[in-house]
């Protein structure tokens, strides 16, 4: 039996935060209060579930509205976050219950896919949520520091009080060679400078190219994001990093999987580490297949039958047939030719370039002629996963 969620209303914000403050084990400062309830009015749909007899919030979640980028494009995606249950009512299906009322809530927003960071990845897994990008952490000591060949441009340091639309539109750039990546407002903006200090590169026509967020304490010194967009501002950059010789002995970048900075190194034979980082998944499948640009001319008039699996969305359940520049809908494909079988979880990971359709396959994520999956595999086009921001 479905557990009655319902959206808070701005009189029961704070209750709703009582809730987070005590399963996350924080406190807000009374003085921060005001600017909290704040954001959940501009930006934050909560959904919670009471108790039925002393109707006191025992259970809430927030939907949050962001833009992310995809394939060159901007999309609109739902956040979840601020999931949270007291321990009296857990194992009691509220967080499924919740999490069955976003879906539907983001689909009738026309929000076509969600991301959230979770607790545990196996657990939003069985809610059609999948791992979204690999992040990549690269440990040196100040003996690596070895300058790259001189760039010709120039550093400009900002910290937030200074902060400049330069340095957005580098970003902006940027995301959009990859997909998932956060398209930021001002206030996000605003947050990053939490971590720091930025460092802004300009070429010698003064023209910005590169970005490094860093921050320093106890002598060592963290690059939470580095941003590029030619390899004279990575030189740059990595060459203003190394101009820290003396003033640190640990040195830590974060960056995505595929970054080239390790391969341009005098030493890449260092201390690194891949962890996953986010979770996506595809909210409406119909309408997200229409933003992905499939490869026609790769894919040689090939069509391929997709038929989904999505318990806890059903609107997805139904065969996409993708093919002759064009996505139609059926309600199945069972026992047809160039059917293939895949859940939502595999779709979104394939979909968002996290992994490829033979690897899926080749794993046993999907069934269906191998035939079939060739086609999947020229139809879908490249693509790399980042996403950096925590909401």
């Amino acid at each position: 039996m479905s557990n009655n969620v319902f959206e808070v209303t701005e009189e029961r914000y704070r209750d709703a935060l009582k809730v987070g403050e005590y399963a996350f084990q924080y406190k807000v400062a009374d003085d921060e209060i005001g600017e909290r309830m704040e954001k959940y009015r501009k930006y934050h749909s909560i959904y919670a579930i009471q108790d039925e007899h002393t109707q006191e919030i025992v259970a809430k979640a927030h939907l949050i509205s962001f833009y992310i980028t995809y394939h060159q494009q901007v999309i609109e995606m739902g956040g979840i976050a601020g999931i949270a249950t007291y321990p009296e009512y857990r194992r009691q299906g509220y967080v499924r219950d919740m999490l069955i009322h976003s879906l539907k809530e983001m689909r009738e927003k026309g929000m076509t896919v969600s991301v959230l960071h979770p607790f545990q990845v196996d657990f939003y897994r069985r809610y059609g949520w999948e791992l979204l990008c690999n992040l990549l952490s690269i440990k040196l000591t100040n003996h690596d520091l070895k300058p790259l060949v001189p760039a010709k441009g120039t550093i400009r340091r900002f910290r937030k009080e200074q902060h400049h639309a330069e340095i957005e539109q580098v970003y902006h750039q940027y995301a959009l060679q990859f997909s998932g990546k956060l398209v930021r407002n001002t206030d996000q903006w605003l947050k990053v400078y939490d971590e720091g200090t930025i460092a802004l590169y300009y070429d010698e026509q003064k023209v910005p190219q590169g970005y490094i967020l860093y921050g320093m304490e106890n002598g060592k010194l963290v690059v939470e994001e580095l941003v590029v967009l030619t390899e004279e501002a990575r030189r740059g950059l990595w060459n203003f990093i190394c101009q820290h010789d003396s003033m640190v002995k640990e040195i830590e970048i974060h960056t995505h999987s595929r970054d080239p900075l390790l391969y341009v190194l005098t030493n890449p034979c260092v201390r690194t580490e891949i962890k996953p980082y986010g979770m996506v998944r595809i909210v409406d499948v119909e309408k997200f297949l229409t933003y992905c640009p499939f490869r026609w001319d790769v894919a040689q008039g090939k069509e391929v039958k997709l038929q989904i699996t999505d318990s806890f969305a059903p609107w997805n359940e139904r065969t996409f047939v993708i093919g002759n520049q064009e996505v139609q809908v059926k309600d199945s494909c069972d026992g047809e030719e160039g059917c293939v079988q895949l859940s939502i979880n595999t779709l979104s990971a394939i979909l968002f370039g996290y992994k490829r359709p033979h690897e899926m396959f080749g794993l046993g994520l999907i069934q269906g002629p191998a035939e079939a999956v060739a086609v999947l595999e020229r139809l879908v086009p490249e693509t790399h996963s980042y996403m950096i921001d925590y909401f």
